[in-house]
């Protein structure tokens, strides 16, 4: 998720730079941000599913969910905020909140590959 956020995030920083022109270059780039933040919310549903306890695994799937979807009814009207900063002003935000994002998927605490996912409450409080 890092490594996604990261080249998404630079890659808008590029587009907001070079935006003067139109060439295949900016349609590359363009096509690179989508590409990664797609990847990144592939990764992101299931772990959002793996990190929660099996009893709240349906909540904790069903918040990602509702999160992601308000984000995808809000984007639109922010975007046209944003387009008074020029064309590619959305792309400086999206740049913005992907290195936020970067730095947040940095940050994860703990990895819960191959633990059992009903016993890992009952480790964080016996250690």
């Amino acid at each position: 998720m890092t490594i996604c956020y990261s080249i998404s995030s630079i890659c808008s920083i590029l587009v907001f730079l070079t935006c003067s022109s139109l060439n295949m270059f900016l349609f590359f780039l363009i096509g690179s941000v989508k590409f990664f933040i797609n990847f990144s919310f592939c990764v992101i549903f299931p772990f959002t599913a793996e990190i929660y306890i099996t009893a709240l695994r349906t909540t904790g799937i069903g918040i990602n969910n509702s999160v992601c979807r308000l984000g995808g009814i809000l984007m639109p009207w922010i975007s046209v905020l944003l387009f008074k900063l020029g064309f590619a002003g959305p792309f400086l935000a999206f740049a913005l909140i992907s290195a936020v994002s970067a730095y947040s998927a940095y940050t994860i605490p703990k990895d819960t590959t191959d633990t059992d996912l009903d016993t890992y409450e009952d480790e964080e409080t016996s250690s």
